[in-house]
């Protein structure tokens, strides 16, 4: 397993976890909603084009009763979140600031303070070069969360950022287990953060991915309520989008031992593959004409398959034993049905509770993280997340443990995937008790 190694012979442990989402601002809102099956996705004003106007904003988030106002103003939107939910992570972990160096950050992003970025660009275009706002270029970097969580929270160890698309956060994650196996750090604050803006909106809307529909088809707002995303649905016709940052404190279970700290999850297995699929989609990449149906029908798939048997082969379990899968699926046709293929292939038959939080939550590229933070959710409350959304499952995504409504659950252990456009594919595995020794040696 991760932290099996010359270097750290000790597996990771979860000491702490802190974010900021639509369904709840701080850890115990977020499981509150996951345990009524809540759901965040409503319309939202300054989204509306094309039919398209279904969101899932931050609720309840107040910055500035963590972060000073005088610094507050010079974050970006999307640094506000990390710095928040990190300062939760940082609090529920209880670390020590004399240990500030070795305890490294590492956070997953897709796109980065986007909104800032936009506002820097639209003052560079409109009102020419000298009049842009050098105040807002810094935030614009891809690292300029990170760095303000390190800068925050008065941190000096290692500080990266992971940009990989829909596998931002998995792969940020493991990452961080690199970096602790290899005693690089004591101890690392990793997720993921990502902001809805009316940019990423029109792009994803562009694109053809967004669910555009009310209930009855309309999109003008008149219907019975909003359809929004439907997981694994017959009726699914796209995702939607949301935004979050969760960030979790990874440590050798050691460590966390003589610390005397709370394990709220274990770490037990990283896979990572690859995939053909397209840069736009979930699709797989164009092969020669005889091959195009099979290959829009299915995806790509080797490469998930690939992650999740690693995973697997890491933290010593057969497909079998796992006890929850926390999937990806987001009312995206084409995404869907290639997790469930995945699914499929690598579960048989085996009934092992699946579900995806994402027709409550919306979509972002760093939204593996909040599936991660309810796998935790389930360990810690016994109560499995429903899906949101889904009515009557699809017959191409139909599995034996598929999951509607919350219900009493409580799993050994989890897998959580994500399968980027693009091809990326990472796969966790998650245990609520620690890891037998000689697991993925």
């Amino acid at each position: 397993m991760r932290g099996a190694s010359v270097h750290s012979p000790s597996p990771l442990a979860i000491t702490g976890l802190g974010l900021v989402s639509p369904l709840g601002s701080d850890v115990d809102g977020f499981f509150d909603a996951l345990a009524a099956g809540q759901g965040a996705i409503e319309p939202q004003p300054e989204l509306a084009a094309g039919g398209h106007r279904l969101g899932a904003r931050v609720r309840g988030f107040e910055p500035a009763k963590v972060i000073p106002t005088r610094r507050l103003r010079r974050l970006s939107r999307l640094a506000q979140m990390a710095v928040v939910a990190a300062r939760q992570a940082f609090d529920d972990a209880c670390l020590s600031p004399g240990d500030s160096k070795r305890i490294g950050v590492v956070v997953g992003t897709g796109l980065g303070a986007l909104e800032q970025t936009v506002e820097f660009l639209r003052g560079y275009f409109v009102d020419g070069a000298e009049a842009a706002s050098p105040s807002l270029f810094p935030g614009s970097v891809m690292n300029a969360a990170a760095a303000q969580i390190t800068m925050e929270l008065g941190l000096r160890g290692y500080c990266t950022t992971v940009n990989h698309k829909d596998a931002s956060a998995l792969s940020a994650v493991a990452l961080a287990a690199d970096v602790l196996a290899l005693g690089r750090a004591d101890a690392v604050l990793v997720g993921g953060v990502d902001e809805l803006t009316p940019a990423l909106h029109h792009g994803y809307r562009r694109l053809g991915l967004l669910s555009p529909r009310d209930r009855d088809g309309s999109g003008d707002g008149g219907g019975s309520g909003i359809e929004g995303a439907r997981p694994y649905d017959q009726e699914r016709n796209g995702l939607v989008l949301g935004e979050g940052a969760v960030i979790l404190v990874l440590e050798p279970g050691e460590r966390a031992r003589r610390r005397g700290a709370r394990v709220r999850g274990w770490l037990a297995g990283v896979g990572l593959a690859g995939d053909t699929r397209s840069q736009v989609g979930w699709q797989g990449l164009e092969l020669p004409r005889r091959d195009e149906r099979t290959l829009a029908r299915r995806g790509s798939a080797e490469g998930a398959v690939a992650a999740i048997a690693g995973a697997l082969a890491e933290a010593g379990l057969s497909p079998d034993e796992l006890g929850y899968v926390a999937g990806g699926a987001n009312g995206s046709r084409a995404l869907d049905r290639l997790e469930v293929e995945v699914l499929r292939r690598v579960l048989g038959e085996a009934a092992v509770p699946v579900s995806s939080i994402l027709g409550a939550s919306g979509e972002f590229m760093s939204s593996a993280a909040l599936r991660l933070a309810s796998v935790l959710f389930a360990f810690e409350r016994g109560i499995l997340p429903g899906t949101v959304g889904l009515t009557i499952a699809d017959a191409e995504c139909r599995l034996p443990g598929l999951r509607v409504e919350p219900g009493p659950g409580s799993p050994a252990s989890a897998l959580v995937a994500s399968f980027a456009s693009g091809g990326a594919d990472v796969a966790l595995v998650l245990t609520r008790e620690a890891p037998s020794s000689g697991a993925g040696t």
